[in-house]
């Protein structure tokens, strides 16, 4: 990987875990306050076989909750299923993230899946333009997870 390519990652992925700490401000970290609630899964690694971009980042909003992202590591659950309504929160937090709908939401088994966003800001700073990689015929587990580890996974304790 070149430098120019080793600087844009260590960016996406800086701003991968921004997004997911903004979420987190409007979020509460237990059950029954007046803020949603959502599992903090920021330690978790992401999943390559899923939703993997060629640059940038898109939030999934799953359930009605801003929840995963998309990256160049592939899927990135950063926080697991909750409670509460994101309906008031979402459009201020799109608003700080520059997001614009890729994917309308949609119903499977009784289940909304989206809405996706492509992220193109975070407040107001430009980020690389999000591209969805097409699907590689073959998938580097390892080699993908351990550049995400490499990059991302934070050193500080949560």
């Amino acid at each position: 990987m070149d430098k120019a390519r080793e600087k844009e990652m260590v960016l996406v992925c800086q701003a991968a875990h921004r997004v997911a700490d903004i979420i987190f401000s409007y979020a509460s970290n237990r059950f029954g306050g007046t803020k949603p609630f959502l599992v903090d899964w920021r330690k978790g690694d992401s999943n390559p076989y899923h939703h993997q971009t060629k640059t940038g980042l898109f939030l999934e909003v799953a359930n009605g909750q801003p929840r995963i992202l998309w990256t160049p590591w592939g899927e990135w659950e950063f926080a697991r299923a909750g409670s509460g309504s994101w309906e008031n929160l979402l459009p201020t937090i799109l608003k700080r993230l520059g997001a614009i709908e890729q994917d309308p939401m949609v119903y499977i088994d009784d289940k909304a899946e989206g809405p996706v966003y492509a992220l193109n800001a975070i407040d107001g700073q430009p980020l690389p333009i999000p591209v969805l990689l097409k699907r590689p015929p073959t998938i580097d587990f390892e080699g993908t997870v351990g550049s995400w580890r490499k990059f991302c996974r934070k050193k500080e304790k949560r």
